[in-house]
């Protein structure tokens, strides 16, 4: 029996090929928990997954942003999912880098060790044409299946021969990169992911949206403590969606480049317009004609955009604190509540600052036993997501030695890099 699901993500989101759907749904298919899925995506793109059951929607399949990329789908696509009777184990994969890599100094005989490693002590399921990501040295490593025997897919253990080839293989034309910024990269403003995500269904079906009657321009207002992600989240928002994104940096000195950015944004079928700073555009502080015209030309540009017939741009405006903002700016967030939103960005609390820890030290040889938590309990309400990256980068730095010769990281080397 198969079944035809809407793509969406988990909350915690890790690199095995681990999909998920709601108990009812798993009856209904006679799936058991760890059962054995073959999904298929757009242009008929395949991948094999184990399946946990979860509290989801009955409609909707929960995967990982890897999980997503070989099946070339988006969130709210959909796919379908067959039962997968019986995988065999591979005798011989041949495996590829991929381009765009975000680890430095890799050689053949360092990416032979990596993957030994990550193939030993435990079974992976791989396809013919899917990625897979090896993390260390405080960075992913994407690897492209090539080829499997048996095939298409198989399951690695120690005893398969892994052969990795001297091509380095290329993103495929339209193809976002696993190394650009996702929703899974984000850690600890799971509630602001929820509200920007209200916006994902104009950047998806710009057509269809709009053919709705006054389909107004959405606005997004991000604002909270520097370091905390909202830049990050606006791209996020544009790679996740497949749009054109576009960055203004408003603390820049004021010329034509914003009405080129504006223009830029119409050329595309969706476009997300971040405009960072927006504040210092036209500064609340200051009355001199030459703020309130520049004042005037953005309001002016942001309302032009509701008639421009063949693009959605959604435009978001970045701050720090939302008291400076100017009140004639700020009412053009407001306006129109189901369109425009206001989203505070901000880590505030211990779950949080452990959530972007998860983020921070994937690449790192943690031991199952240490307890991030209790490195999240260190710090206080103060610590943006910045602050703790940059404690994360301080261990790795510090402890170098141990993370390249694959030795374990302690409670005790976060302690010392945190004092």
């Amino acid at each position: 029996m198969s079944a035809v699901l809407l793509v969406d993500r988990p909350q915690l989101n890790n690199d095995n090929f681990i999909v998920m759907i709601s108990n009812q749904k798993a009856k209904q298919m006679k799936l058991l928990h760890n059962s054995i899925v073959q999904l298929i995506g757009n242009d008929s793109k395949r991948t094999v997954c184990t399946l946990h059951k979860s509290d989801c929607d009955s409609d909707k399949i929960l995967m990982s942003r890897l999980i997503r990329h070989n099946l070339g789908v988006r969130l709210r696509d959909a796919v379908t999912v067959l039962p997968y009777s019986y995988i065999d184990l591979g005798i011989t994969v041949r495996v590829a880098l991929m381009e765009k890599q975000t680890a430095t100094g890799l050689d053949v005989l360092k990416c032979k060790e990596l993957l030994v490693d990550h193939f030993s002590g435990c079974r992976r399921t791989i396809y013919e044409g899917n990625k897979f990501i090896v993390r260390a040295k405080f960075a992913s490593i994407v690897f492209h299946v090539i080829q499997t025997v048996p095939g298409p897919c198989c399951m690695v253990n120690e005893k398969t021969q892994i052969v990795l080839s001297q091509e380095v293989i290329r993103y495929k034309e339209g193809e976002i990169p696993l190394s650009e910024i996702s929703y899974d990269d984000l850690g600890g403003i799971s509630r602001a992911l929820t509200q920007i995500r209200e916006i994902e269904v104009p950047l998806r079906f710009p057509s269809l949206f709009r053919t709705c009657v006054d389909a107004k321009t959405p606005r997004i207002l991000l604002y909270g403590p520097q370091g905390n992600g909202k830049v990050s989240m606006a791209r996020a928002l544009a790679n996740e969606t497949g749009a054109h994104f576009i960055l203004y940096d408003g603390k820049t000195k004021w010329d034509n480049q914003l009405k080129a950015k504006f223009d830029e944004a119409k050329n595309y079928p969706s476009s997300v317009l971040c405009i960072d700073g927006m504040d210092a555009i036209a500064p609340i502080t200051s009355k001199a004609k030459a703020v309130e015209k520049r004042r005037k030309d953005l309001l002016d540009m942001i309302v032009n955009l509701d008639y421009a017939p063949d693009s959605v741009v959604v435009v978001i405006g970045v701050v720090n604190d939302i008291r400076k903002l100017h009140s004639e700016i700020y009412s053009y967030f407001v306006f129109e509540p189901l369109l425009h939103k206001q989203i505070k960005v901000e880590i505030s609390d211990t779950a949080s600052r452990f959530q972007v820890l998860q983020v921070c030290t994937r690449d790192m040889n943690l031991p199952k036993y240490l307890n991030l938590w209790e490195v999240a309990a260190m710090t206080d309400d103060t610590f943006t997501a910045a602050q703790l990256s940059r404690l994360c980068s301080t261990v790795a730095l510090l402890h170098k030695e141990k993370i390249e010769e694959f030795k374990s990281i302690t409670i005790d080397d976060f302690k010392v890099s945190f004092e």
